[in-house]
This record gives C-alpha cells, structure tokens and sequence, in this order.
C-alpha cells in the first residue's frame, strides 16, 4: 500500500482515541491523533523507559487495538516479537497494514479473539503481557456470569494470579470509572489503592504504577523510576452524574472533530474546556508496571 493511500484510510480513524502511530511512521506520513485523552503516548514513554532494562523478547498484547505499542516497541527493538488480541476486526486489520507499511509483519502476528479467565490459558507463554484498559470491563464485556455470580474483586484477582503464573513481566492499565469496574462496591476515590493491594496479593510486585494524568502535564521523555501513584496529589472529587458528562461530551466534540479534517489542528484550539475535559478523564485511568 502506498504512503498516500495509508495516510488517508488512517485519516478516516483519527477519531479513535488508541489509533496512534509509531513514530517513525507518524513523522513519515505527517500525521498524528491529536485526541489523545487517555494519554497513550505519555504512556508508551513510560512502558519504554521500564521495558529498555528488562528483557522481553517476546510479548502478548491483550485489548492491543491496532497495535501501537507493540509495533512501537518492536519499531525501537526493545522487543523481538509481539502477538496482538482485539476483539475488533477493523482495527486489527488496520493493525495490519501498519506493520506491513513499517516492515514489522514478520514480527508480529494480529489475532481476533476475546480474552476471559478461560482464555488465558490458550494464550502463549512470552516473556511479558501488555493488558491495558479491558480489566475494568470484566462483568460487561466479558465474563457476564461468573462475575456476576462472585463480584469483580474476586474474579480479578483469579485474572491478576493467571497472569503472574504465565508471564514475568506486566503493564497492566486501569480505568476506575464512574460505572467501572461493574460489580465492584468500592469508593471510587479508594479503588486505585485497593486494586494496588489486590496486585500485590496475586503475586506481582509493582516497580512502578501512575495515573495517567500525572504522565501527561508531565511531559517529555518518562522515567519508570519517579513515578507512584501513592504519592499522587491530583484531586478527583467529581460526582458521578459530572464524570459521565465530561465523558459523553467529551466524546461528542471528539468525534465531531472528523469532519473538520486537516483543518482540525488541535483539541485545545477548539475549546479550552474541551481540554479540561479531556484531563479529567485522564484521571480515571492508571498504568502499573510490574514482575
């Protein structure tokens, strides 16, 4: 596929927050998301500066959408190989063509398959799992009865002991939204503390954990080193009925932006309270690094 034919099916997705490109690829084509509210690039600098020590050779990706951190990963040979799952056959296809326009496919393979607690077992053994974003949707997405029947806190921690049984290394990210994670009767200003907790129980030992916010006002390159979310100060008190807005509207001004096309040069020149929309969903969302 040609540059100019991949620059505008990529056009086409940049609505969708988790379509980022490597970068190597993003200053190729002259294009990037600019709607990066759940800060998956602070994100990646972070995951980078954990995973340039260790060593990964190979790594599975669960909820990997198009792939981005593991194509960036593999783009900077901080890994040698990547299995990407999503549930989204698009993306993954996407996924798909961005490798091929890389010269990764031979790296990396991109697979269609759900993840539960019975799947974990079928997945291969690699050297470390990349889970960000899909534990909070256990009970809605996936798992329906069993988390139904024994609430998410006992059902993640069944998840969290699979996943240190099977791999050495994790990055694993959080949301605790205004209705996630489902099933789990737990103040929301405590549940990043308690879910720490729960980590450490499953047998995973974390080198390093933040909110997401903090990695963004942060800015440039991220050491893995200076960041813990227990001494986070960021102050998230809104109510429920006012996440939910930030969300919805958010989402509507978002989306929005893919009829402005190339004129759409920055979230933060449409509204400043766009923004600060964008920063206070940040603060929903956490990343742990652990062994």
């Amino acid at each position: 596929m040609e540059d100019t034919e991949l620059k505008s099916l990529l056009e086409k997705h940049m609505y969708y927050e988790y379509l980022q490109l490597p970068e190597r690829l993003s200053e190729r084509l002259g294009l990037q998301n600019i709607s990066d509210y759940k800060g998956v690039l602070p994100r990646y600098r972070l995951i980078r500066s954990f995973i340039w020590e260790r060593p990964l050779k190979k790594v599975v990706n669960i909820g990997g959408n198009c792939g981005f951190f593991s194509l960036s990963l593999l783009d900077e040979d901080l890994i040698e190989e990547a299995v990407i799952y999503d549930i989204k056959p698009d993306i993954l296809e996407l996924g798909r063509k961005i490798a091929r326009a890389m010269g990764l496919e031979d790296r990396c393979s991109f697979v269609e398959k759900s993840i539960d607690l019975a799947a974990l077992d079928e997945l291969p053994s690699t050297d470390g799992v990349i889970y960000q974003n899909v534990l909070h949707h256990a009970g809605d997405y996936f798992d329906k009865d069993l988390v139904a029947e024994i609430g998410w806190e006992k059902y993640a921690e069944r998840f969290l002991k699979k996943l240190r049984a099977k791999y050495a290394y994790g990055i694993l990210g959080m949301g605790f939204k205004w209705n996630k994670p489902k099933l789990w009767d737990v103040d929301k200003e405590k549940r990043r503390f308690i879910f720490r907790n729960l980590l450490e129980k499953s047998g995973w030992e974390i080198i390093s954990d933040a909110n997401v916010y903090s990695l963004m006002i942060d800015g440039g390159e991220l050491d893995y080193r200076r960041f813990n979310s227990q001494k986070d100060t960021y102050d998230f008190k809104k109510s429920d009925l006012a996440s939910l807005w930030d969300l919805v509207s958010f989402n509507i001004i978002k989306r929005a932006g893919i009829f402005l096309g190339s004129r759409q040069t920055s979230m933060r020149d449409i509204s400043p309270a766009v923004a600060q929309m964008g920063q206070e969903i940040a603060k929903m969302y956490h990343i742990y690094l652990m062994e």
